[in-house]
């Protein structure tokens, strides 16, 4: 469930956000002047260049980071962990 989320969510990141990454290479004054030059220069196409590889890594690392994030949290939740935890705690005190 959570590889699902973390491509679905990975892929409209990467969809979204693809063309402010196209501003940081060429680096022009505003991102209305990049929009511009870049169709000037490449046209339509100019937009989606690259945009298959980040397709492919995008979502594998936003599921990577998903599951991960939920099997540490869980970890951390389990009885065991919390126990030991609260044992640490109070003997700090």
């Amino acid at each position: 469930r959570m590889q699902t989320i973390g491509i679905v969510s990975g892929s409209a990141a990467e969809s979204v956000l693809h063309t402010n990454s196209l501003s940081n290479v060429k680096s022009p004054p505003s991102l209305t002047e990049t929009i511009r030059s870049l169709y000037a220069e490449q046209g339509v196409r100019g937009f989606f260049k690259g945009l298959s590889m980040n397709w492919m890594k995008g979502p594998i690392a936003f599921s990577i980071s998903f599951t991960s994030y939920d099997l540490i949290k869980g970890a951390m939740m389990s009885p065991q962990i919390a126990r030991i935890l609260i044992e640490e705690d109070s003997m700090d005190c």
